[in-house]
């Protein structure tokens, strides 16, 4: 960055907005235990007190945050079928978990939506969605409740499989006894990756809560 763009940047006025950017990108970095009032404010060259005028607390950044990357994931939202509205949020979490594994964790510490009426449009999708296949009320919310359950857990295990990869963990098996183990022992040699077993819980999700048709 040149002095010119370096003076233009710092007289930027700080918001909320800037803040959460920051905030998100000491996170990307090094992980949420990294967040601080006074890292967000260094990340900014600012004071960290001059944050309270944007911001509550930490807290609130948090829950900022959260609602970033939600809108970072695309989810589907307006008028989708129940099999678009999980397959599109499936792969909405997906590539958050991929590019953002030391914030997914986020998304699982708190409830969703939070702050921003933004994030609520994807939940409301969805329960109006399943909602136009016939289920009632409460039906409709468990099922988008146990995709969500499903999709974040499972982006809970790729995150952490982008930041400490195992590749011996297959390789493992080929140690056992190919007699007494002859699928497991062959597993290494099929290529299934992670990929594939995302895409075999989603649509296991769709067949198991779409009725025949409505898909």
């Amino acid at each position: 960055m040149s002095t010119a763009e370096g003076a233009a940047h710092l007289r930027e006025p700080l918001s909320r907005d800037r803040i959460l950017q920051a905030a998100l990108t000491l996170v990307d970095r090094e992980g949420l235990e990294a967040l601080t009032m006074r890292r967000v404010a260094a990340q900014l060259n600012v004071e960290a007190m001059s944050l309270y005028y944007h911001v509550a607390n930490k807290e609130a950044i948090l829950e900022g945050v959260c609602d970033l990357v939600i809108a970072k994931a695309d989810l589907p939202h307006g008028e989708v079928s129940p099999a678009e509205w999980i397959r599109g949020s499936a792969e909405g979490f997906r590539r958050l978990a991929l590019h953002h594994p030391r914030t997914f964790p986020l998304l699982t510490s708190r409830p969703v939506p939070l702050v921003d009426a933004a994030a609520a449009k994807p939940m409301e999708a969805g329960l109006a969605a399943f909602a136009r296949v016939g289920m009632q009320p409460e039906a409709a919310y468990a099922a988008v409740q146990a995709v969500l359950m499903c999709l974040l857990s499972l982006g809970l295990v790729e995150s952490r499989a982008v930041l400490d990869p195992n590749p011996e963990a297959v390789s493992q098996l080929e140690g056992l006894p190919e007699g007494q183990f002859p699928l497991l022992s062959a597993v290494p040699d099929l290529g299934v990756d992670q990929g594939a077993i995302s895409s075999c819980l989603v649509e296991t999700l769709v067949r198991g809560l779409i009725a025949p048709g409505t898909s």
